[in-house]
């Protein structure tokens, strides 16, 4: 299965990659959840279990899925924690099982079956639960080309805007009650891509877009430096949906 090649190859040095490891933007998509002491969440494409880890201070119990058995053993399991190795476009769950539902930076790699994904947190939700879901989006309409060129060098991905997004999620069935932005400040462009398993050619040429662009350098805030290699730092965007399960 192509999917499980590559997270086979990019498990190792995913939890080396700063926007996963940040604590404001973690903190700020919990949060959105409400979480109580009662509640049993799902955490879809949970990979090392980040989320889980973060969601399970407070919850009585936390599932994550995942298709990567890579990822899955980079996590750190047990207690109230427990993983499914599952596509979550298949049917599992029984329906309104959990309370609330996550998905950090996950649907722009279901490329096929995307609605699917999204359809199977609804059914196992119950009604009026909350599904958090977040993407890393261009910061501008001026950048959006700029971000196209470079995930068709980087990997085969969907590339949302908030409004793509939304319209996603409450074409599945969800009501959209919340939409935040939080701004990652000053990450790496040379970590993202070393520890996404970028190869060193196509880094070089990802690199060169955002040097080359008035306008990613502008709309990001960049900054270059050069501390043996050069690299870009830069202020990412990201986009917080909180939706919920219609009642009935």
């Amino acid at each position: 299965m192509r999917a499980v090649r590559f997270w086979q190859k990019r498990a190792e040095k995913f939890n080396n990659l700063e926007w996963v490891n940040d604590k404001q933007y973690m903190d700020c998509f919990i949060r959105k959840a409400c979480l109580k002491p009662d509640d049993i969440v799902l955490d879809v494409g949970t990979g090392t279990g980040k989320v889980a880890d973060a969601a399970a201070v407070v919850a009585k119990q936390v599932i994550g899925v995942d298709i990567s058995p890579h990822m899955l053993a980079q996590g750190n399991w047990g207690d109230n924690k427990a993983f499914v190795l599952w596509d979550i476009r298949k049917p599992l769950f029984q329906e309104e099982f959990f309370n609330k539902a996550f998905m950090r930076s996950v649907l722009h790699h279901i490329t096929r079956g995307t609605k699917k994904a999204l359809r199977q947190c609804l059914y196992a939700l119950k009604p009026g639960s909350l599904f958090v879901i977040s993407e890393g989006i261009p910061p501008s309409q001026d950048t959006v080309k700029y971000y196209k060129k470079i995930f068709r060098l980087k990997e085969k991905r969907i590339l949302f805007t908030e409004k793509s997004l939304r319209r996603l999620v409450e074409k599945a069935g969800f009501e959209v009650i919340d939409e935040s932005f939080h701004v990652l400040k000053q990450k790496s462009v040379r970590n993202w891509l070393e520890n996404s398993c970028v190869p060193l050619k196509k880094q070089e040429k990802i690199l060169s877009i955002y040097l080359k662009s008035d306008e990613l350098r502008k709309e990001h805030n960049m900054r270059v430096v050069n501390n043996g290699s050069v690299d870009c730092l830069v202020d990412v965007k990201t986009v917080i949906l909180t939706a919920r399960k219609p009642l009935r």
